[in-house]
């Protein structure tokens, strides 16, 4: 290779060529789509140097990219410099050379040694330049057409001033919590970056009487850490600390001095931001070619649940969500199809809040014969409080540096923090944050949630809905779980699935794994279709009062119909067999009922000409029955004999309790 160069083309193999070219020189790699989130379940962490394996993943996908890890499997450290990080790069670029330079689509990628102790990070040292080490990996772009100087072969070692910059700056925000040790640590380093005067207002208090108030003092202090980019924790562990003599004027100032101080902290960063200069509007726009010609969706679970976005899964309390969460996340980590779907695996975080896992895994692993090597399936011990923008902001870090790029959040209530579910303003900070998340880790976030007393819509407010990509209802159906998707934002709407709880015992235990069922038999009698006939013509488009249809259906069969009880079983069964629907009520005279549009088209009820006006026309429309008699007459059931919607039929009306043909994972 020479200096600026391209890799010269070799025809379709030319990228395999340079995977394996790679991998001779002992550079592992490993298989990456077009937007480089990784092939394989494992990402990075799979990297082989085995030409066997290598050969085999390109022939699976000949168009993939090459994923190279960095840190120690590599010896690499790169600098992942994007538009963003532009003026930081010319006023640093002599500094940074010599080097391995590869052009990426959106920048450069600088390339040195691997340091050892040195981790991924994202915007370090400044905003637009991301540091990829242990825990990270990068595109190899010459392989792909984007030019490049320097031979791997020569990457050096990184420039001094630019390694202990990096080893020297405050790590991000993490999940583990913080112990006095740390809290000690973080003030000093905040406090080292500061200019003279503020270091000393903070370690001395107000010297010479600078300020005209404690609370002059204490606001100038929390500017000097903003300013310093300090994080709200790390200002409050620096304004705490007792060996800092500011403390003594927070706590002086209020007697619950923490909230004081974030309440304080909150107010000088949103003066600041609206005092920020707007940034110059610039437009872009997207012909119609490009447009239409836009990649399409790309499915985690398919035509279900796509790879990116903020998807609700929501249904009645103990019904199975967390059952079906489970069931999906395993799916998705092991890349094995759920439910006859076909699954593109990727790392899971799952996140619980609600039940002991263990049985269920225990379940999971007796039901299909799972042993170890066990999937990218793990539990993440404390969730964050979705509403808690830093500490959402060091999931998605760590999400995304571990290689998740699906989280599942089980269940929403208990991740609010001190949001409020039915406050439109509280949940869109929650959805804001969770969007972040999701598009830091550049995957899905699947949120949990409990629905309203209807059991027909999500709790709480109606943003939660909004900024869902997709949404999920699981309802019974009998004996069966009902999955409906209510929203799919790009695509349209797969047809409900059909689901059961199976009962699985194990050594020391049992617990139940959700499996695929049979849908409700369609084979409908013609007694059902005789009476929906009846329905469509004596209801017209106003609908028809459930007393009323059945005493009209006598001549259909036999009566052995009678209680309440009895007509929401068979009302029920129609509704889930998607027959009838309701479409309001009359007053206090109860609920109006009509074929569905799909009856009307499947039994071609829509030919049998004009409907009358409304339901007050029924007893003229009802024709006479075997004996003469007008149908509102006479005094018999729709159903009751085993050609009706009797739950004893072979028809409609079974509702099995035993294992259904064809279940399934």
């Amino acid at each position: 290779m020479k200096n600026s160069s391209t890799i010269a083309s070799e025809g379709p193999n030319k990228v395999l060529a340079e995977a394996l070219r790679l991998a001779a020189s002992g550079v592992p790699v490993f298989p990456c789509k077009a937007d480089k989130s990784p092939r394989v379940s494992g990402g990075f962490k799979v990297a082989s140097k085995d030409e066997g394996q290598i050969s085999q993943w390109w022939r699976k996908w000949p168009n993939a990219l090459i994923g190279v890890p960095t840190g120690a499997p590599s010896g690499l450290t790169g600098v992942d410099v994007d538009p963003v990080g532009k003026i930081w790069l010319e006023l640093n670029r002599d500094r940074l050379l010599p080097s391995v330079v590869h052009k990426s689509p959106r920048g450069e990628h600088f390339l040195f040694e691997h340091v050892e102790g040195m981790r991924s990070r994202a915007n370090a040292p400044v905003n637009g330049v991301d540091i990829r080490a242990e825990g990270g990996y990068v595109i190899w772009w010459p392989a792909h057409d984007h030019t490049f100087t320097g031979e791997p072969g020569s990457v050096g070692p990184m420039p001094g001033w630019l390694r202990d910059d990096l080893m020297s700056t405050e790590t991000p925000a993490t999940l583990d919590c913080a112990d006095d040790q740390s809290a000690s640590t973080a003030s000093n380093h905040w406090l080292s970056t500061l200019p003279e005067w503020s270091r000393r207002l903070i370690q001395l208090g107000d010297t010479d009487n600078r300020y005209a108030s404690k609370s002059e003092a204490i606001a100038a202090a929390e500017r000097a850490l903003i300013d310093a980019g300090a994080s709200d924790d790390q200002i409050v562990s620096t304004m705490l600390a007792p060996e800092n003599r500011i403390s003594i004027a927070v706590r002086a100032h209020s007697t619950q001095p923490e909230e004081f101080l974030r309440r304080d902290i909150a107010r000088i960063r949103h003066k600041a931001r609206k005092a920020a200069p707007q940034s110059e509007c610039t437009f872009s726009v997207e012909s119609w070619a490009e447009m239409r010609d836009r990649p399409p969706i790309e499915w985690r679970v398919g035509s279900l649940l796509p790879q990116r976005g903020v998807a609700l899964v929501y249904g009645e309390s103990g019904i199975g969500k967390s059952h079906l969460a489970l069931s999906l996340g395993v799916a998705m980590a092991r890349g094995e199809d759920w439910a006859g779907l076909i699954i593109d695996a990727a790392p899971v975080l799952y996140v619980p809040t609600e039940g002991e896992v263990r049985d269920r895994l225990r379940a999971t692993e007796a039901h299909i014969g799972l042993t170890a090597p066990y999937p990218p399936f793990v539990r993440l011990t404390s969730a964050p409080a979705l509403d808690d923008v830093a500490k959402c902001d060091a999931l998605a870090q760590f999400a995304r540096e571990q290689g998740y790029r699906v989280v599942i959040v089980d269940v929403l209530a208990d991740s609010l923090g001190a949001a409020e579910e039915n406050s439109a303003s509280d949940m869109r900070t929650v959805l804001s944050n969770v969007k972040r998340l999701a598009k830091t880790i550049d995957g899905l976030v699947i949120l949990v949630h409990h629905s309203g007393k209807s059991g027909t819509s999500e709790r709480g407010s109606s943003a939660l809905r909004g900024a869902a990509t997709t949404v999920l209802r699981l309802e019974r159906a009998g004996t069966r779980l009902k999955l409906i998707v209510e929203k799919m934002r790009d695509a349209s709407p797969l047809e409900p699935m059909y689901l059961r709880l199976l009962p699985v015992e194990f050594e020391g235990g049992s617990s139940v794994v959700l499996v695929s069922a049979d849908a409700p038999s369609q084979d409908i009698p013609e007694t059902v279709v005789k009476s929906l006939r009846i329905l469509h013509e004596c209801g017209g488009n106003t609908g028809m009062k459930f007393s009323r249809w059945r005493d009209s259906c006598t001549h259909v069969s036999p009566s052995s119909f009678k209680g309440n009880r009895n007509q929401s079983g068979h009302i029920r069964r129609l509704e889930d067999a998607g027959l009838v629907e309701v479409i309001g009520t009359r007053g206090n005279r109860g609920t109006l009922y009509r074929p569905t549009a799909a009856a009307r088209k499947r039994f071609r009820l829509s030919e049998l000409g004009d409907l009358p006006a409304n339901g007050l026309e029924i007893e003229q429309a009802i024709p006479e029955g075997p004996t003469g008699q007008s149908r509102a007459n006479q005094p018999n059931s729709l159903t009751g004999n085993r050609d009706g919607l009797n739950p004893h039929s072979k028809g409609l009306a079974r509702s099995p309790t035993e294992p259904q043909a064809g279940d399934s994972p």
